[in-house]
């Protein structure tokens, strides 16, 4: 028997959880004194050090929670916890990247990175070796002095999650940070996603329409609706680690890909929605 979207919850062990959403939803006024609900009724918990992606068509308001969980939005009903506190608004505790890197092109990389240390009034003498130890980390050392137009896309993407991480945030948000690039790019930012993560072990929750991509970085996929978002189902990715590009090939890979491609169907979405399994 099938239950309905809205009462899908993430069954997982909260134990250890860094973020926690209760019944969470959104709704946006519009023109006319009209409403247009884009979430419903998201409960979720990540753990500790987790690589969580959320999949799902655009426009079923996965950017939204994102930006409930930043604290920059409020939930329109239910409840928020970031590292046990309630969110009402940004937190220290958090690093965002954008779906566009957002440099400053008037300052140089190194200066875009020590951004936030100069928001937060942070010493900026102890994080500026801080800055440049992530710049090297991420292969950009050699550019450190040199401005976001003199970059590649994929080496501004790098930039950023520099930025994000410079003040050591224990959870990094990513809405779709490579969303933009070219598919060979692409594949080699997931490489250095997965180096850094690997490396720093930050709660990740990654905002993202690949598939492939949300299989090959994560420790477990949440599927979601067409708007109001609702969560469908989540998807645990059993695939050992350290993963490179060859396990996309692999026979588990592609049957968790299919797995969370059977949502998607052309009958879904023109039905407006699907049935949660």
């Amino acid at each position: 028997m099938q239950e309905s979207p809205e009462l899908v919850r993430d069954a997982a062990d909260t134990r250890g959880a860094v973020i926690e959403a209760g019944a969470v939803g959104k709704t946006y006024r519009a023109a006319k004194n009209r409403s247009v609900e884009a979430l419903a009724d998201i409960s979720l918990s990540i753990r500790d050090g987790e690589f969580l992606s959320v999949v799902g068509p655009s426009g079923c308001g996965k950017s939204t929670f994102l930006t409930i969980v930043a604290g920059l939005v409020p939930a329109s009903t239910g409840t928020i916890a970031v590292a046990g506190k309630q969110v009402t608004e940004p937190s220290i505790d958090v690093g965002i990247v954008f779906q566009s890197a957002l440099l400053l092109d008037w300052r140089t990389v190194l200066e875009n990175v020590m951004v936030p240390i100069e928001v937060m009034g942070l010493p900026r003498k102890e994080y500026r070796q801080r800055a440049l130890d992530l710049l090297e980390m991420c292969g950009l050392s050699a550019f450190a002095h040199h401005y976001p137009w003199q970059l590649s896309g994929g080496m501004q993407r790098r930039a950023a999650i520099c930025r994000a991480l410079v003040f050591d945030p224990p959870i990094l948000l990513l809405d779709e940070p490579f969303g933009a690039l070219d598919a060979m790019t692409r594949d080699y930012m997931n490489v250095e996603l997965m180096r850094i993560w690997q490396r720093n072990r930050k709660t990740v929750m990654l905002i993202t329409h690949s598939i492939q991509e949300a299989v090959l970085l994560s420790d477990r996929v949440v599927v979601m609706s067409p708007a109001p978002g609702r969560i469908l189902k989540i998807i645990d990715v059993d695939i050992p680690r350290p993963r490179s590009l060859e396990v996309i090939a692999s026979p588990r890979f592609g049957a968790i890909a299919n797995e969370i491609r059977a949502f998607f169907s052309a009958d879904m979405f023109l039905a407006g929605g699907a049935k949660a399994q």
